[in-house]
C-alpha cells in the first residue's frame, strides 16, 4: 500500500512539475533563467527573503544568490530592504512592478491550467 502511495505521489509531482510549473516558468522565457524565476517567485510566496534563505531554497552558492537577487533588483521586480532583526542584513521584497510582474505571469498559467 505505501509503495502505491509513493508511485501515485511521484506521478503527481511529475504532472505538476512538467505540465504545471514547466509552463509557468515558459512564460518568462527571456526575460529572466530559470533559477532567477524561482527566486522572484520564492520572494513573492514569502513576501521578504534573505540572499542565504533564497542560497538555500534554490541549492545554491550564497555569491550565486546574490548576483540574482542584484539582477531583480537591476531588472526593477525587487528592492533591498535593511533586516530588522539584524542590523547588517538585508532582505529582498518585490517592488510594485515585479509584484505586477509575477502575478500577470501567474494568470497566464491559471488561464493555460483552465
Amino acid at each position: 500500500m505505501s509503495q502505491d502511495i509513493h508511485q501515485t505521489a511521484y506521478l503527481v509531482g511529475n504532472f505538476f512539475v512538467s505540465d504545471i510549473y514547466a509552463y509557468y516558468q515558459d512564460t518568462y522565457k527571456g526575460v529572466l533563467g530559470k533559477v532567477q524565476v524561482e527566486a522572484l517567485d520564492y520572494i513573492h510566496r514569502s513576501e521578504k527573503a534573505s540572499i542565504k534563505e533564497l542560497a538555500t531554497v534554490l541549492n545554491i552558492s550564497k555569491q550565486h544568490a546574490s548576483k540574482i537577487a542584484g539582477k531583480l533588483e537591476e531588472l526593477g521586480y525587487a528592492r533591498k530592504e535593511k533586516d530588522p532583526n539584524d542590523g547588517r542584513g538585508t532582505l529582498y521584497a518585490l517592488t510594485e512592478t515585479g509584484s505586477r510582474f509575477i502575478n500577470e505571469h501567474i494568470s497566464m498559467s491559471n488561464r493555460h491550467f483552465s
